[in-house]
């Protein structure tokens, strides 16, 4: 089935946008995908910094106390003492105050510290937040060899112990210890607090990473301390906690791990066969590694749905874009349909109907329609104006609508032209009703066919007139008592006319020959002599019968006289 333009038209545009639209639905999808990815990316990043920070937070809330306390001048004067006078703890003056500062210490913690300790490696006691008082003979304690004693001593800062369960509360612990320092800047001693971090993995266990994702935390050493699968947090036979090393987990998230890898976005296979896209980074001071991981699937997973919800709204927009172009095409089609039906009925020589013309011509269609409408209108009106012409009416005005109206020029032109042919043609024929028969039409004032028609009809008179000027001579002879002799080169109807009148001139000539034989035997007194009366017809058979008629009287009346005059003599002898 053909289809109209507005379909054509549609189906093109159409074409090109949805090519249009289906190269941005691409490259779309390609930035979105990556977009996404890179904004999933940027949420693991983002989630590994928070908790590292609510970490950090945990931990820096309690290294403070113990920093706090160690610069204490109480702390630090009784330190001085026990080292220019060791004595248990329970003996020194001084301590009481302190204990009260530890407790003070220790108030503002008290929801997760276990304790504040205080110690030195003079004295070798060990002094609590609550007063208790541990010298190096305590069941199970060697001042001497405590990490959190030793470890600001041999590092001059402060540290971090490793996770342990707490004999008493039977939860896991963690230190902080802070050196306390003479103003020299050597190390009298150390400040410790413990705290739970039963808080620290609950909050790790409460925390969403997207549907699927998950928080690891594993210790400097790549210890776990944290992670979502209950079976890594178990010990091994000798009670210790596992190690990253021991999960079977990829080998990469290993090697993160132990090379303390901070923000670099790395992708591993967990221990149920997940691809895991994942970023760590490291807890200031504790040196501790946060892993926060998100299944790729999922990741990919956000950037497809994304990409469905961009391309069902471009998807959408497009059928509207196509709608509306199909309902603006066929609109701004329908005039030129009316055209292009009016146009086919002018090539077929049908009477186009017309068309409204726009009142204001807002676009290149708008003047389409106006200009056809007054081809339309033009062309009725020449119409019109041969349809009077072929009617034999010139007396028509013919609109010539501007200097380069070729049409309407060389219209009126013809029908001027026309009207000027017609006026020769009656002077031709009045001055020929006239007898004036010497008039002939000025050829000149034509051109082309109308010239030649001008001189056809002089060439016709000259023709007709010289076969009546033959005629003419002829009956002039005639007239004198001649007899002419006709030169008949005349062809058709004037041969006819010529072979008649030739006719005419031969009865006549035998008639005038008959006349005079007959008249020359009247002379000779033989009145036997007749003309041939069967060789005329009409008028002439009636004359020539007429005159041998007479000669027959004459005959007649010459006998009768013969014989009278015959009989006188006898008469007068009788």
């Amino acid at each position: 089935m053909k289809k109209g333009l507005a379909q054509r038209l549609a189906l093109k545009v159409g074409v090109v946008t949805v090519v249009i639209f289906a190269a941005a639905l691409i490259i779309l999808a390609l930035v979105l995908h990556s977009q996404v990815v890179d904004s999933s990316n940027e949420k693991i990043q983002l989630m590994a910094d928070k908790v590292a920070l609510e970490t950090e937070e945990f931990f820096t809330q309690h290294r403070g106390a113990t920093e706090q306390t160690a610069v204490n001048p109480t702390v630090i004067n009784f330190m001085k003492a026990m080292r220019a006078n060791p004595v248990p703890y329970g003996e020194s003056p001084l301590f009481p105050e302190v204990q009260r500062q530890l407790a003070g210490a220790y108030s503002t913690h008290s929801d997760t510290a276990t304790e504040i300790y205080i110690g030195d490696w003079f004295a070798k006691d060990i002094g609590s937040s609550n007063g208790e008082i541990m010298s190096i003979d305590y069941p199970g304690l060697d001042t001497t060899t405590r990490i959190w004693l030793k470890g600001p001593k041999e590092t001059g800062g402060t540290i971090f112990t490793a996770p342990f369960i707490d004999a008493s509360f039977k939860i896991p612990v963690c230190t902080i210890a802070s050196p306390v320092k003479d103003s020299d800047g050597s190390v009298l001693g150390s400040v410790c607090i413990g705290f739970g971090l039963t808080t620290i993995q609950e909050n790790l266990a409460n925390t969403k990473v997207g549907e699927e994702g998950y928080v690891m935390v594993f210790l400097d050493d790549g210890t776990v301390f944290y992670h979502h699968n209950e079976d890594f947090m178990k010990t091994d036979a000798d009670g210790n906690n596992l190690n990253v090393a021991d999960l079977g987990i990829d080998d990469r998230l290993v090697e993160a791990v132990m090379a303390h890898e901070t923000g670099t976005l790395f992708n591993f296979e967990d221990e149920n066969g997940v691809n895991m896209t994942a970023v760590t980074e490291i807890l200031d001071g504790a040196g501790w590694n946060v892993v926060v991981a998100l299944p790729e699937s999922e990741a990919y997973a956000m950037a497809t749905n994304t990409i469905l919800f961009s391309t069902a709204i471009l998807l959408f927009a497009l059928i509207i874009i196509l709608a509306a172009l199909l309902v603006i095409t066929k609109k701004a089609i329908k005039p030129i349909t009316v055209v292009a039906s009016q146009a086919a009925d002018l090539a077929h020589g049908r009477k186009a109907d017309g068309i409204t013309k726009r009142d204001v011509e807002n676009d290149e269609i708008d003047m389409l329609v106006n200009s056809f409408a007054a081809l339309v209108d033009s062309t009725a009106e020449q119409a019109h104006a041969l349809d009077e012409v072929a009617a034999g009416n010139t007396n028509i005005e013919i609109n010539v609508r501007s200097e380069e109206d070729v049409l309407n020029i060389s219209m009126k032109k013809m029908v001027e032209t026309i009207s000027d042919l017609i006026g020769e043609t009656e002077n031709l024929t009045q001055n020929a009703i006239l007898g004036n028969t010497s008039y002939r039409g000025d050829a000149s004032r034509f051109v082309g066919g109308y010239r030649r028609i001008v001189e056809g009809f002089n060439s016709t008179m000259e023709a007709v007139m010289k076969e009546i000027n033959v005629v003419a001579d002829v009956s002039a002879a005639l007239g004198r008592g001649e007899v002419p002799e006709i030169n008949n080169n005349s062809q058709g109807d004037y041969a006819e006319i010529m072979n008649a009148l030739q006719g005419a001139v031969d009865n006549i000539k035998t008639l005038v020959e008959d006349t005079q034989k007959v008249a020359a035997g009247a002379a000779d007194e033989d009145y036997s002599v007749r003309a041939d009366a069967s060789q005329y017809g009409g008028a002439f058979k009636s004359a020539v019968e007429g005159i041998n008629h007479t000669l027959e009287l004459m005959a007649d009346k010459k006998l009768w006289y013969e014989t009278m005059l015959n009989g006188v003599p006898v008469m007068l002898q009788t």
